[in-house]
């Protein structure tokens, strides 16, 4: 290979190297956002194929406050967020899939009322994190559609 031919080589390799380096991802890419950190989640849809199935589960098992019905959705506050329950008949019986996750400040009475209202739990209670304050705990179960929900909080180190 000439000089020259290394030189062109070399060139070829740093502007390469370069491109590479300079090319944005989407995280560096300088693009106008629409500021939403900071501001409260306000609603999480859900569907149901049985508004009123879905009503007594989330109301009666679960004990969310009921808010209001309208056109085929029921509404709950969950500490301060809106759940809406939407009728969709045409669900499939592979369900959404999105979890709730509900704060359980004192894991372990959550979970004996959970367990007492006879609610299918899907597996065992599940430790995601140890730390110095204690087990970061889940356990999951769904609502009469399918839909996941679990409970989540920290319990004592066992």
């Amino acid at each position: 290979m000439t000089d020259r031919m290394s030189l062109l080589a070399i060139g070829g390799v740093a502007a390469a190297a370069f491109l590479t380096w300079t090319t944005p991802t989407l995280a560096q890419e300088a693009r106008p956002s629409a500021e939403l950190a900071g501001h409260a989640l306000h609603q999480v849809a859900m569907t149901t194929s049985d508004l009123a199935r879905a009503t007594v589960f989330y109301r009666d098992v679960l004990g969310l406050p009921f808010q209001f019905e309208a056109n085929g959705m029921a509404f709950f506050d969950v500490a301060g967020v809106r759940l809406m329950l939407a009728v969709d008949p045409s669900r499939t019986e592979a369900p959404p899939t999105s979890i709730l996750y509900f704060d359980a400040p004192d894991f372990a009475e959550t979970h004996r009322r959970l367990v007492a209202t006879g609610v299918a739990l899907e597996g065992p209670v599940e430790t995601v994190q140890r730390t110095a304050a204690g087990e970061l705990r889940i356990q999951q179960f769904r609502d009469p559609d399918g839909n996941m929900l679990a409970i989540i909080g920290i319990g004592p180190s066992e």
